[in-house]
């Protein structure tokens, strides 16, 4: 009991519940007031203006379709230069009030750069690119000693050496087709050696050159031009040789088996697995990956890293990889189409969700770049 003046009220004691309020429900089905398709591109973003007279959709080739909300037509088709064609991720309309200029809007694109627009006029008021900020990066891949090829990487090794090359010549390289058709402004350099060199980033341990490295580059070349990295990057791709003689050896020999079976299949085929063929059960359970990476940046910034995979990668845990993307891929982590790469189509998702599903490992630090035949500047690598 309480006494408020001469007003006496009967205090009760709260009653908790953990059931959700009752919300009103209706039993007609909802239907879409507006259907807009048939765009030129996949939609990333949507956003209404303040008002709700417009609906913006920031698309995969970098434009920004504005529309009348009311009818679908389309209003305004934004687009710039500075996009280079990859993908309009966020919009947002700036609030109307006083004095502003009404439908302005802000759009940040996958190329990390940002876009002030006035949707009435078509005009783009102030573009903010993003900075080339890397432009050159190095990988070392470091593998068991017991690591061999299986006998389909030869065969499709030997296939592509082989197969009949077409006399003509396209304008530039298919790689660097960016989002649109056109040749991309992101062009990248392969600096992979030819022959075995000591790296000082590993106290002058020898690397060159092995047989994914070509196909690692072109991965990284068109992954630029799609990405955008630096529009002048550079890029190698080296394998780190054995420290042990014995085992230097054994690895040289078969890289000349299989270079001798690429050549002349006829007369050095027998040395190498056929297809269907792999290593041992016991080569594949001591199977590891680790590659590492250095990227010297525009601003003097070093970065390492390394990616870590304690199992086989080219056999026991191939499985693995394949369901992780299926998996991203049913969940619509790509948004994109054409050809793509991992890092374009799938991006950290994939980093991530490997991570938890496999015994990988990824680790990133900044340091300064190590002077010939010192130590690397940290214990840990970089994976680009």
């Amino acid at each position: 009991m309480a006494t408020f003046g001469n007003i006496e009220a009967q205090l009760e004691e709260p009653v908790l519940t953990t059931e959700a309020p009752k919300l009103p429900t209706s039993q007609r089905k909802l239907k879409p007031g507006l259907t807009i398709s048939n765009l030129a591109a996949e939609v990333f973003s949507v956003r209404f203006s303040p008002d709700g007279r417009y609906l913006a959709a920031g698309c995969g080739d970098g434009a920004i379709r504005v529309f009348n909300a009311s009818t679908g037509t389309e209003s305004a088709n934004l687009t710039s230069n500075s996009s280079n064609g990859l993908p309009t991720t966020v919009i947002r309309f700036r609030p109307h009030g006083g004095d502003r200029t009404k439908n302005v809007l802000l759009a940040a694109n996958a190329n990390g750069g940002v876009e002030h627009w006035h949707v009435s006029s078509g005009k783009l008021l102030h573009a903010f690119p993003v900075k080339d900020d890397s432009n050159q990066v190095d990988t070392y891949t470091e593998l068991p000693p017991s690591f061999a090829a299986s006998g389909g990487t030869v065969a499709t090794a030997q296939y592509q050496l082989g197969k009949a090359r077409s006399s003509s010549k396209p304008d530039f390289d298919p790689l660097v087709t960016d989002a649109k058709g056109s040749k991309s402004a992101f062009a990248t350099t392969n600096k992979s050696p030819k022959s075995d060199a000591p790296c000082p980033e590993f106290n002058g341990r020898s690397a060159g050159p092995w047989i994914m490295g070509p196909v690692m580059a072109n991965c990284v070349r068109r992954s630029n031009a799609l990405l955008g990295y630096a529009s002048s990057f550079t890029y190698s791709e080296r394998a780190l040789r054995e420290e042990k003689f014995a085992d230097r050896m054994s690895q040289k020999l078969f890289t000349y088996k299989v270079g001798a079976a690429i050549l002349s299949p006829t007369l050095f085929g027998g040395l190498v697995p056929k297809p269907g063929e792999g290593p041992s059960r016991e080569n594949m359970e001591a199977g590891w990956l680790r590659v590492h990476g250095r990227a010297q940046c525009d601003d003097g910034t070093y970065l390492s890293s390394t990616y870590f995979v304690d199992e086989d990668t080219g056999y026991l845990g191939t499985a693995k990889m394949l369901v992780a993307c299926a998996v991203l891929l049913s969940k619509g982590a790509n948004k994109t189409s054409g050809v793509v790469t991992p890092a374009v189509g799938l991006g950290s998702a994939l980093l991530e969700r490997l991570e938890k599903t496999t015994p990988a490992s990824f680790e990133i630090s900044e340091g300064t770049a190590p002077a010939r035949g010192a130590t690397p500047p940290s214990s840990k690598f970089c994976l680009f």
